[in-house]
């Protein structure tokens, strides 16, 4: 993606789900740690470091109602 939105910012684990979630709504989805996650622990953050998940600027609004509507 070279356009790319942030639509949450979760825990890796969380951040898998979530993309996967989203893949399956036909949305094409990314994550990768933020700043703040890669300064935790060893530079790379661990399960709990915040990942930003990204979408294309197009999908940003249905990705963010999808994401409402998945079960926490």
């Amino acid at each position: 993606m070279t356009d790319e939105v942030t639509v949450a910012v979760v825990p890796r684990f969380e951040a898998e789900m979530l993309c996967e979630a989203l893949r399956g709504e036909g949305i094409k989805c990314g994550y990768r740690i933020t700043d703040f996650g890669a300064g935790m622990s060893d530079g790379f953050g661990g399960p709990g470091a915040p990942h930003a998940i990204i979408v294309a600027p197009e999908d940003a609004e249905r990705a963010r109602q999808i994401l409402e509507e998945e079960p926490t």
